[in-house]
Parts: C-alpha cells; sequence; structure tokens
C-alpha cells in the first residue's frame, strides 16, 4: 500500500491530503478478479485511470478505494449475472436439426 501525500494551500496554512492508493497484486488478492480481467477494464474505460498510471506509461498502476469498490462490483456482477457460454457451431446446428 502506498500513502501519496498532497498538499492543499489554504491560505496560510496547509492541509495534508493522504489518498491511500493500492497496487494491481493488492487488488486482485482483495477482490479475486484477474490481471487481465483489471487490465481490460482498465484499457476498455469500466475504471478510469489515475492520473500518470496510464498502462505502458513506465510506471505501476495505483488503484483508489473507489477503484477497488467498483472493481468488486463488477466482479460480484459477473458472478451474479453469469451467462452461459456460447455455443459452437456444431452445437448450434444440432439444436437446428432437432
Amino acid at each position: 500500500m502506498n500513502n501519496d501525500r498532497n498538499v492543499i494551500s489554504c491560505g496560510r496554512e496547509e492541509v495534508e491530503d493522504f489518498v491511500r492508493t493500492y497496487t494491481t497484486n493488492e487488488v486482485v488478492e482483495a477482490t479475486g478478479a484477474t490481471r487481465r480481467q483489471l487490465d481490460y477494464w482498465r484499457t476498455s474505460g469500466r475504471i478510469p485511470s489515475l492520473k500518470g498510471s496510464s498502462p505502458g506509461s513506465g510506471h505501476s498502476l495505483r488503484w483508489t478505494d473507489q477503484d477497488v469498490r467498483t472493481v468488486e462490483l463488477i466482479v460480484a456482477a459477473k458472478r451474479v449475472f453469469r451467462l452461459p457460454k456460447p455455443m459452437s457451431s456444431s452445437e448450434q446446428e444440432e439444436v437446428v436439426s432437432a
């Protein structure tokens, strides 16, 4: 886990805002999603990218709490609404000829 430090100036005072982020391995372990699924969901826009952490940028992706919750929802929805695998062409022919 990483705590990125953001400093916000408010007049004379500075307020520190710590944003907790997670590595891809931590997200995989916490949610049950695969690295491939995370990559697909990130690149297809289902999960918005963090600034400066786009795939191929040479930087490790960092995931926020909101990103992790989004992944958890997608994984849960896939479990609940699991669709059957598409039939092969030979299976389709058997159904049509029956």
